[in-house]
């Protein structure tokens, strides 16, 4: 799905998957949010499969 959101007159488009692991280098370059129950499991198949290595490439937050 792609969400587009108009940010002070510029367009910026927003891919939401629920599938990461097609992701280019270039896709995870621009990950701007990762939603997920913190389980190992979900993070299988991922470029960053240990989420304490993700979340240090940039920011994260837990919302419980």
């Amino acid at each position: 799905m792609i969400i587009e959101h108009s940010v002070e007159g510029k367009v910026i488009r927003f891919r939401f998957t629920d599938n990461p692991a097609r992701f280019s280098v270039d896709d995870w370059h621009n990950v701007v949010c990762v939603m997920a129950g913190m389980q190992s499991w979900q993070f299988r198949g991922w470029r960053y499969n240990n989420p304490s290595v993700l979340f240090s490439k940039g920011g994260g937050a837990r919302a419980a």
